[in-house]
């Protein structure tokens, strides 16, 4: 079928569910390899009297991997997703663009079946809408 595009079964419950996005992957590339160029070529370049630098550039190097790890392993959804699905992994509905416009409508997710916030966008993504919508419309 033409147009038509597959899309998974179940939802995810936070960064390291299965299969990682592409971006998932360049990221953890990117951070592999400024740690190995900073402690393979920069580090050794360092003159005895810039070691503080190296003990900061370390922590905040430390930090950013921490934080990283943290926000990876957090289930972002919606506190009423949660409840009604108690963190398990349930069958996402298919969604129909017949029957509605967006996913999110009215405050009510369509995919999920439940009431979400109205910052929520974890359903559908659509946060650049918004922006444009809210922020750069304002001047």
């Amino acid at each position: 079928m033409e147009g038509v595009k597959n899309y998974r079964s179940t939802s995810r419950v936070n960064g390291w569910s299965w299969p990682p996005h592409p971006l998932q992957i360049i990221l953890w590339i990117t951070i592999i390899y400024f740690i190995v160029f900073y402690y393979c070529t920069c580090l050794p370049a360092l003159v005895s009297n810039l070691q503080t630098l190296n003990y900061i550039l370390t922590l905040i190097m430390l930090i950013h991997i921490i934080f990283h790890l943290m926000a990876s392993s957090i289930n972002p959804a919606d506190e009423n997703v949660l409840i009604k699905f108690n963190l398990g992994s349930y069958v996402v509905a298919p969604f129909d663009r017949k029957i509605h416009n967006h996913v999110i409508e009215n405050c009510r997710c369509n995919i999920c079946g439940v009431d979400v916030l109205v910052v929520v966008f974890c359903c559908n993504g659509n946060i650049s809408n918004y922006l444009l919508k809210n922020f750069v419309s304002l001047g």
